[in-house]
């Protein structure tokens, strides 16, 4: 694989207990995320973990779940403006983690719309499904991709197929319980799906003015990064990003972000509960439109 500047930046969404984490444990070929585990499940923090594959550092960002709304609001904004700045300049490949084996809700629908809504249609380029819990659908490696084929085909919502149309029809299916060398068949071959969508895409990676507004930050800490520790680009980046999700920022830089997002969202959330309202979706609450 390979990008301008050697390095390919993924970011992870969905829905709570989807298994994101995994996904990137699958994926960086290592057990670098936190699995939550039973009733407690999913990512409640932003995490970010890196490796190098074929010369190209694959950066990967763990985003708390979407629809995550037993918790304070300023802490989910604060948790997506850590998720944006960790990924600046911005993801190459922004990867929706669903579940095969179970419906798509009217709350990943939401939050689906709430995030095309607060980043624009531009967001659907970089945009690639993966359905993960494939092994309950089948046993048979082989039969993956067919199998979940047809399950889209045959029983998916309305709502699911809009993000299906949205996303151009990519996706990929995935068993992150398999053995290892399943597992990193599977990378390879997810690896190779997403190369295929950076060259599509020219080599660009999506941004847009929320994320260049945070991202003016980030830049100045690098650059006291490599002063302060003699270190090369590559380190100070992966210092900084490491400083970003453990809150080892200017307290108002993170103040900042927050801000930027809750600007961002703020006319947002009306249209994504009438567009709900107009398609008969009934949410358990209005906060449930929230982007995580």
């Amino acid at each position: 694989m390979s990008t301008d500047k050697g390095e390919c930046r993924v970011v992870l969404l969905g829905k709570t207990g989807a298994g994101k984490s995994s996904l990137g444990n699958t994926l960086l070929g290592r057990e670098a995320f936190e699995v939550g585990r039973g009733l407690s499940s999913g990512t409640e923090k932003c995490q970010f973990a890196d490796t190098l594959i074929e010369g190209v550092n694959l950066a990967v960002v763990d985003t708390p779940g979407l629809c995550d709304t037993h918790r304070p609001e300023q802490e989910v904004l604060r948790e997506v403006a850590k998720s944006v700045a960790v990924a600046e300049p911005g993801p190459h490949v922004i990867l929706m983690v669903l579940r095969s084996d179970r419906r798509f809700t009217a709350e990943e629908y939401t939050a689906y719309i709430t995030l095309k809504g607060m980043f624009g249609n531009d967001f659907c380029k970089f945009l690639f499904l993966v359905f993960v819990g494939i092994d309950q659908v089948t046993g048979n490696p082989d039969e993956r991709q067919s199998a979940l084929e047809s399950l889209i085909h045959e029983k998916s919502l309305p709502t699911l197929q809009e993000l299906i149309s949205d996303s151009s029809s990519r996706y990929f299916a995935v068993d992150n319980k398999a053995q290892p060398e399943d597992r990193r068949q599977q990378a390879k071959d997810l690896l190779s799906r997403i190369q295929e969508l950076i060259q599509k895409n020219g080599g660009r990676y999506f941004s847009n003015r929320l994320c260049e507004d945070i991202g003016r930050d980030v830049e100045p800490m690098i650059q006291r990064r490599i002063q302060q520790d003699n270190a090369t680009r590559a380190d100070a980046t992966r210092a900084v990003r490491q400083d970003i999700v453990k809150e080892n920022v200017f307290l108002d830089a993170l103040k900042g972000w927050v801000r930027v997002i809750a600007k961002a969202l703020e006319p947002v959330l009306e249209q994504v509960v009438k567009i709900a309202s107009e398609k008969g979706l009934k949410l358990m609450q209005e906060k449930q439109c929230s982007v995580m």
